[in-house]
């Protein structure tokens, strides 16, 4: 399902939870107000209009308030259940470590609603990335992290290295303080030794 149809069935629960409703208490007000009437005044064509009116409102607002309520529970897993954390991060936690994001969504989308059909996958991927950043931020093993950064699919991915990253320099600063020394040091032997072979080139050259 794409997201101009969520939001078509985001519209229809407006209509069940705030329309619907409206009309019917206003139905009940305007009963409340023709039995007033009805009590004050006799033989009145307004009276008749009224009562007429609240027949008309009361057969238009229970349709209406009974098809919202059935396309909404019809479509409650599509609108409320793609965003029950619970379960997709205990899925996406189970499953990750061999699988991409893409492979992830093809999977939950047939996990959550294998018998209607229902394509999720951009309102999946969301999901998945928002957890998965979200999650991050929130593990306090150095282990963790560092497996994550280095044997899996999430390390890989730019985005969630510079979160690993970051996450890790709080976590243990000294890891990354040390790697990045050792990196630099790395970087500086490069620099010599191309220093050293130009020098030797220059210096076989002049001779």
């Amino acid at each position: 399902m794409n997201l101009e149809n969520l939001r078509k069935f985001e519209e229809i629960q407006v209509i069940q939870k705030y329309i619907a409703p409206l009309i019917i208490v206003l139905s009940g007000y305007l009963s409340l107000f023709t039995v007033i009437n009805e009590i004050m005044i006799t033989d009145s064509p307004f009276l008749s209009m009224l009562i007429l009116f609240y027949i008309y409102s009361v057969s238009i607002s229970i349709p209406i308030a009974y098809v919202g309520h059935k396309i909404a529970e019809k479509n409650h897993f599509t609108l409320n259940s793609i965003y029950d954390m619970d379960s997709v991060l205990a899925f996406v936690y189970k499953n990750w470590k061999e699988k991409n994001v893409k492979e992830l969504t093809a999977i939950l989308s047939k996990e959550f609603d294998k018998s209607k059909g229902i394509d999720i996958t951009d309102e999946v991927v969301v999901a998945v990335d928002s957890l998965l950043q979200r999650k991050i931020l929130d593990i306090v093993d150095e282990k963790t992290l560092l497996y994550l950064r280095d044997k899996t699919w999430v390390g890989k991915d730019k985005k969630y290295l510079n979160l690993l990253n970051k996450r890790l320099l709080m976590v243990s600063p000294e890891i990354v303080l040390t790697e990045k020394r050792e990196s630099l040091l790395k970087e500086l032997e490069s620099v010599e030794e191309k220093l050293f072979n130009e020098n030797k080139s220059l210096l076989m050259t002049t001779r």
